[in-house]
Order: structure tokens, then sequence, then C-alpha cells
């Protein structure tokens, strides 16, 4: 992909579960929606996980292959210019560095009812709000200039366990996000990319992205980076809450 100068860098997230839900819920999300780790794709291994999935981040290494395959892909298709309201799907474009895990963790909350799963008036609930009727350009904008934001995702990227990168350090994974859009497709959400990438579709009102064909998605694009070493994230509705 072509080198990107960036006006803004964040500090990395670290792929952990814990420290997204702490800052999903520090940007007004409800305290029903958790992340949780997908340790095995396979169906015992998903017995575990709590349903519905709304969304799945995949973390990934980038890598030489990644970056030639994402270049050839891109360089047939047309920037995306739509809004939410016209097609349905938020996207984010990222203009901030080394902050690929908030943009996923953003895809995957503004595009399952966001503004009814999160607080009125909260940094998430106006991002929602702000960017429903605005161009990727517009969006990147409300993003960049979110201090709110950019507070909670520096808290965020300290409470991880290792240690803490530098904010322009290059960082050799990636975080993508897939999820079913309020038009009820299912997509590939990545800010790096020219815009969002239709994967399928949700038939009625099925919430659980994992009766979709998600899985089969995630496998696919694993396969095609030749990834071993990467980590799965679902976006789930916290069962213990759900039953008070």
């Amino acid at each position: 992909m072509a080198k990107v100068t960036y006006k803004k860098h964040f500090v990395p997230l670290e792929s952990d579960p814990d420290v997204f839900t702490g800052l999903m819920h520090d940007l007004g999300a409800s305290k029903m929606l958790k992340f949780v780790d997908i340790w095995s794709m396979e169906a015992q291994g998903l017995e575990t996980i709590p349903r519905p999935v709304l969304a799945l981040i995949l973390v990934l290494p980038t890598s030489e292959i990644y970056e030639q395959r994402v270049t050839e892909e891109e360089s047939h298709r047309d920037i995306y210019k739509g809004t939410c309201c016209e097609e349905g799907v938020m996207w984010f474009r990222q203009t901030i560095n080394n902050a690929c895990g908030l943009y996923a963790l953003l895809h995957a909350i503004c595009n399952n009812e966001g503004e009814k799963l999160s607080d009125a008036n909260s940094i998430l609930s106006n991002i929602i709000t702000d960017c429903a009727h605005l161009t990727p350009i517009e969006c990147a904008e409300v993003i960049e200039n979110s201090v709110g934001l950019e507070r909670a995702h520096f808290k965020a990227a300290m409470n991880g366990s290792s240690e803490v990168p530098h904010c322009e350090a290059d960082v050799d994974y990636h975080y993508i996000c897939y999820t079913k859009a309020a038009n009820g497709n299912l997509y590939e959400l990545d800010g790096d990319l020219k815009g969002p990438v239709m994967k399928g579709y949700c038939f009625g009102h099925e919430e659980d992205i994992l009766k979709c064909g998600s899985l089969e998605m995630v496998k696919e694009h694993i396969q095609k980076e030749e990834a071993r070493n990467f980590s799965l994230m679902a976006l789930v509705l916290d069962p213990d809450l759900c039953r008070e």
C-alpha cells in the first residue's frame, strides 16, 4: 500500500478483550456489551461463546504478502464516498496512525444499533449522530477532532499487560472488523481500505453473524495472508447482565 502521512498518532491498543471492553464502556457503550476472545473456530470451541455474536475483530500480522494483496485488490476499487444514511453502513477511513484497533471497535459498535446501545450524549452516541449524514472525509475529521475519544483511547492503551510502544512506532499487526450493518449486509470493515467491503447477507432479523458465514470469511482471510499468529475477538451481549 502507498505510504500514508498521518497528522495524528495514537499509542496502539493491545488485543485484549478487557482493554477493548473498557474502552467501549468509557466511550458510552452499554454495559451489556463486552468483547471476548475466540480461542478456536471449531464447533466445540464456540460452545462457550455467548450468543448472539454481533461482530468479530480479527487481529493479524501485517507482512509483505498482506501489503501486496491489499495493493492489488484496492487498485480495482473506487474510493468510497457514501454516507451511512445513504448506504446503511457506517465506515470510517483511518487517518490516525496506530489506531486500527480503535477503528475496528467503532466499526463493530456503530453498525450494531450503537445509538440504542450507548448512553445519550456520550462520545459514542455523538459520533454516530454526527457522522450519519457525513462523507468519509468529514467523518474522519470528527474522529480526529474528538478530544474525549483521544483521552479514552490513551487510557485504554495504558491498561494493557505488555510493554507500551511509542505512538509513532511501526507495529506489525492490524485490526479488521466483520459485522452486519443496518442494510442487512455482512461487511469487512477496514479503515485502511478505500471503503467497506460487502461480503454477504444476513437474512431477516438474524443478529448472530456466526450464522451468516462470518467465520468462513475470517478463515479465508487468514489463509490468504498465510498468517500463523492471529487472534479473534467477538462483540457479544453479556449473558450475566442480560439475565438481570
